[in-house]
């Protein structure tokens, strides 16, 4: 009796239900799409739990900051002139008073102030969704103190001031 017995489905059949499943997949698959679609970047970041502005407004974005990326150019012509005057000045000058000295006074509050940005400048960081820009101006300072923020802070030591 094969009504009693469980049926197998014909090629068919199944081939129908298979376009089905299809079907719900493809409108699914749309509906994700058309979300995302209308989202915006600031949501989807804040669905994965990363934040792309700064929870501080006094946090400064190095990929965005234009006062930043002037302000590197001024540092590497200070650390260009450490580099070749420096030296040339420690061995075979006598410290005095002059140009030299005050150029060598300006070039370690150039340092010094670079010293201090630094406690405000994001950084990446690692998360479950890839590099991210720490935002929170307590880890940026946290990250800092213990990173370079030592090598940093001998380095602005005015040895040519403490020694005139």
């Amino acid at each position: 009796d094969s009504s009693d017995s469980p049926q197998l489905a014909t090629s068919t059949e199944l081939d129908a239900s298979d376009q089905k499943a299809a079907r719900r997949g493809s409108s699914l698959r749309g509906k994700v799409a058309e979300v995302a679609r209308r989202s915006s970047v600031r949501e989807a970041l804040k669905v994965a739990g990363v934040s792309q502005e700064a929870d501080s407004r006094f946090v400064i974005n190095p990929e965005r900051s234009n006062f930043l990326q002037r302000w590197n150019l001024v540092t590497l012509v200070a650390l260009v002139f450490v580099a070749i005057v420096a030296p040339i000045h420690t061995t075979m000058l006598k410290t005095e008073f002059d140009v030299l000295f005050v150029f060598s006074c300006m070039v370690d509050l150039i340092f010094f102030i670079d010293l201090c940005l630094q406690f405000f400048i994001m950084y990446h960081k690692q998360s479950d969704f890839g590099s991210a820009m720490e935002t929170r101006h307590f880890y940026i300072v946290k990250h800092y103190l213990k990173t370079w923020f030592f090598v940093d802070f001998v380095s602005v030591i005015p040895f040519d001031f403490l020694s005139f």
